[in-house]
């Protein structure tokens, strides 16, 4: 493991990061900003090291451009709540509207903006542990919780791990927002990767503003259906509700039960795949449609489409939505969530 200094925060605060390499020659950079992965280099067909998450060069751009979440970890709720408000066990809790009438990853000031402890670093085994503890109301939300997230690199896959407990009933969702390029940051666009994601059914949205209409229905015969594997731009421009809505993909597929394997992506340049596995009943797919000239590592500029995000969560809106998986988190119970990242080569 190596350890170098990103920099300072506005309020003056040591950043740094921490370095991990495999046998393989990957590495894995995390950040205690944020608990932030900051670059991913994988070996691809030619051997050659590919760098495929996006991200920023300076501690300074990631406070500035908090709202791309590049590479963060997301809590204490992933994805949007409705109306930014949820009742728990009778009370009503009014969280922060900064997405319109609605509540995004749980607010503008989130973890992904924060300074994390470095509770454990196992060089042995290549992880760090980085803990949190987020106060009773901390944006909103009820109980002080404490979350531990770890990230190890193992031979050809990184797992991140979720452990958290909180002295009251709360939400907890989390999620790795990393996005994607198994190009390449660098290399253009993400539609002629290949995709497959292993779910018979997604929420669909009511409208533009993302929210879940509550239901649960089937992709079959809808430019959602990658039960099969295809090109992720083969069907994004279709004259579909749900793909007009969003300008593209943006919405969460049902992991089917009993399926090893959540999703695999394809790079259509390099031979990198990746295969993910998660404990978690969902996967939002965002083919990042909404990235408009983003300054980003080595001098590189993020476009629509450079990208893509699969963040495993609960569905989006479940605390507002009964038939939605709970996102509840009981007092005093520890829950751990896991969500690896598998990567091969085609040669």
């Amino acid at each position: 493991m190596k350890q170098t200094t990103f920099g300072k925060t506005k309020d003056g605060k040591k950043v740094f990061l921490y370095t991990f390499e495999n046998k393989k020659k990957m590495e894995m950079t995390v950040s205690n900003f944020g608990a932030i992965l900051t670059n991913l280099w994988v070996p691809d067909k030619h051997g050659i090291m590919q760098d495929i998450v996006l991200g920023y060069d300076t501690v300074e751009d990631y406070e500035n451009h908090g709202y791309t979440y590049f590479g963060a970890t997301i809590g204490r709720n992933t994805n949007r709540i409705e109306n930014a408000t949820f009742i728990l066990h009778g009370k009503e809790y009014r969280l922060v509207k900064n997405d319109g009438e609605n509540n995004l990853h749980s607010g503008p000031e989130g973890y992904e903006l924060r300074i994390w402890n470095v509770k454990a670093i196992d060089e042995e085994n290549n992880s760090i542990t980085f803990s949190i503890v987020s106060s009773n109301g901390d944006q909103g939300y009820p109980g002080e919780l404490h979350l531990d997230v770890t990230y190890q690199l193992q031979k050809d896959a990184i797992v991140i791990t979720y452990d958290a407990i909180s002295d009251k009933d709360t939400i907890l969702n989390p999620t790795n927002h990393s996005y994607f390029n198994l190009n390449g940051h660098q290399n253009g666009d993400i539609l002629d990767h290949n995709l497959q994601i292993n779910a018979t059914n997604y929420t669909p949205v009511k409208n533009e503003h993302s929210i879940p209409t509550g239901e649960i229905v089937s992709v079959q015969d809808t430019p959602l259906d990658f039960r099969q594997k295809k090109r992720i731009g083969s069907d994004i421009n279709e004259n579909f509700s749900q793909l007009e809505f969003v300008q593209g993909y943006d919405h969460n597929f049902v992991i089917d039960k009993g399926r090893d394997v959540a999703a695999h992506l394809e790079g259509d340049q390099t031979g990198i795949s990746m295969s993910i596995f998660t404990n978690l009943p969902g996967i939002q797919f965002y083919a990042s449609n909404f990235l408009e000239n983003i300054p980003g590592k080595t001098g590189v500029t993020y476009t629509g489409h450079s990208s893509i995000c699969l963040e495993t969560q609960f569905f989006p809106n479940a605390i507002n939505e009964p038939m939605f998986e709970s996102p509840i988190l009981q007092k005093n119970e520890e829950k751990i969530f896991k969500t690896a990242y598998q990567f091969s080569t085609n040669f």
